[in-house]
């Protein structure tokens, strides 16, 4: 790498990095919850650093629905120096853009500085800066996930059997270090495993089992025979018809720039019969059997209806076409893109649906995991105004949680 291009990486990271810093100087939390979140982190952390034994087999009559370990890893910021705890969970948070750059540049080998400049775009998301600089299980969750997208590429890229195997390997290991993190996580692996089974191999196939139930035994012991089950209340909760309500708008408004850059190649709206008929009959069920109860969450046209007309109106009208839009550009049709989108539906499985759930973890599945030849509709002659219009979407979204905070409206969770 020539110096030039060094001194370019450096000062776009710098940048992004400064950024964390000023909003770590003066409290940011523009996600709204994140300091409330880690206030009652703190909580249940002075729990283990009065009485490790009780709190980890007492955990789930703490009424936190977060994961004991990463709560034990707050209790030792607690417990040594909470200022400098955080500060270096900042700084832990902060190498995701050098992660998701690895990521990308394994599976778009070209174009390395734009990559980069795109990596660091997730230091702009309202949510992972707020549970970066007040720390939450996001962050270092994602960081995980990350790593266990690279071996995924890797295993694709090679044709050595030996190589393959090893990759495996490391994916499963990084995805159950980010499930003991972010317990949800763990649904990704529904995607991964019919990823790497999908071509019988009787090795990978045995090697792949066997990782899968030695790295998973501590949890299961943990939750199933101790019988601390520290989710379980949550779950009763869940609403498929919100879910997919709530997660298509969602993803819809996600996906705003990526239309935009897209359309000029593109006929969304040529005949799709198929299409059409499954919206129009999941727009009908939407209608009848749509019932969110939560006070907060929702995502930004739920709560954009319940604000200009108390009523879910302008959700209705928007999700049609986000169910269609969605299943054209996602190429739902796609047998491994409906398992993702299916996995995305599941990952508020406690039935509150919160925004922050999806970002930046959308952007990352999009550009890594969805088969949709994100390559050619991105990386193309027009490269500069899409990186501008993805950054200006992003812009857009911290301006409206900044704006969120300082006012009393609430525009979206």
């Amino acid at each position: 790498m020539k110096s030039n291009n060094i001194t370019q990486f450096i000062v776009i990271y710098l940048f992004f990095l400064f950024s964390l810093f000023i909003g770590y100087f003066i409290n940011e939390d523009f996600a709204g919850g994140a300091r409330p979140d880690y206030e009652l982190h703190k909580l249940a952390a002075k729990y283990f650093i009065d009485d490790f034994k009780f709190a980890l087999l007492n955990y789930d009559k703490l009424g936190n629905l977060h994961s004991p370990i990463f709560i034990i890893i707050v209790s030792f910021f607690i417990e040594t120096n909470e200022q400098y705890g955080r500060i270096l969970y900042l700084l832990i948070s902060s190498l995701i853009p050098f992660i998701f750059y690895l990521v990308l540049k394994t599976k778009y080998k070209s174009n390395l500085l734009i990559l980069f400049l795109l990596s660091n775009f997730l230091l702009l998301s309202p949510y992972y800066r707020a549970t970066s600089i007040w720390p939450g299980d996001e962050t270092i969750s994602l960081i995980f996930f990350c790593f266990s997208i690279l071996f995924y590429l890797k295993y694709k890229s090679t044709n050595i059997e030996d190589t393959k195997l090893k990759y495996v390997i490391f994916n499963v290991f990084f995805i159950a270090l980010s499930s003991y993190f972010r317990p949800i996580f763990c649904v990704f692996s529904i995607f991964f495993a019919y990823e790497f089974l999908k071509n019988y191999n009787k090795q990978i196939l045995i090697y792949y089992i066997l990782t899968n139930i030695i790295l998973s035994l501590p949890a299961i012991y943990y939750v199933f025979i101790l019988d601390i089950n520290f989710f379980k209340s949550s779950l009763s909760n869940f609403n498929i018809i919100n879910a997919i309500t709530l997660t298509y708008t969602t993803v819809f408004f996600y996906l705003s720039p990526f239309i935009i850059i897209s359309l000029k190649k593109n006929d969304y709206f040529n005949k799709d019969l198929k299409n059409i008929f499954f919206t129009l009959i999941f727009s009908f069920f939407v209608i009848i059997f749509f019932d969110y109860k939560f006070s907060t969450g929702g995502g930004f046209y739920y709560y954009l209806s319940q604000y200009l007309l108390k009523n879910n109106l302008i959700l209705f009208i928007i999700f049609p076409i986000s169910f269609y839009l969605c299943n054209k550009i996602l190429k739902i049709n796609k047998f491994e893109n409906f398992l993702i989108f299916l996995i995305l539906l599941l990952l508020e499985i406690d039935g509150q649906f919160y925004f922050e759930t999806y970002d930046p973890l959308f952007l990352i599945i999009l550009t890594t995991l969805f088969n949709i030849n994100f390559k050619n509709l991105f990386f193309n002659q027009n490269l500069k105004f899409n990186i501008f219009l993805v950054f200006l979407f992003l812009i857009f979204l911290l301006s409206i949680k900044i704006f969120q905070n300082y006012n009393t409206i609430v525009i979206f969770n």
